[in-house]
C-alpha cells in the first residue's frame, strides 16, 4: 500500500470514529450536536485530538504547539500528494 493510501485509510478510521460519537446514540461517548453547541463540540475534537498526540508521543505541546505541529503535517501531505478530499466518497483513487 502506498503511503497516500496509507494516510487516507487512517483518516477514513478516523472520520468514521468520529462520525460514530455524533450519530450514533448507543456509543458511550455519544456526543449530540446542535446549532447550540457546535462551535464547543469542534472545539473539543481539536483539542481533544491535541491532548491524545501527547499521550500518544509523549510529547507535551499545548494546544497551539499541536495546531502548529498538525499544519506542518498538512502541508507535508499536500506539497507531496495534492488536494486531500473532504468526504470520505471523494479521495482521490
Amino acid at each position: 500500500m502506498s503511503k497516500e493510501k496509507e494516510i487516507q485509510n487512517y483518516a477514513l478510521c478516523f472520520a468514521s470514529a468520529i462520525e460514530d460519537v455524533v450519530r450514533d446514540e448507543d456509543n458511550e461517548n455519544y456526543i449530540e450536536v446542535n446549532n447550540e453547541n457546535a462551535t464547543e463540540v469542534m472545539t473539543g475534537l481539536i483539542l481533544g485530538a491535541g491532548f491524545a498526540f501527547n499521550r500518544l508521543t509523549g510529547s507535551k505541546c499545548d494546544y497551539l504547539e499541536f495546531t502548529h505541529v498538525a499544519n506542518q503535517l498538512v502541508v507535508q501531505y499536500l506539497m507531496k500528494h495534492g488536494n486531500v478530499a473532504t468526504e470520505k466518497t471523494t479521495f482521490n483513487g
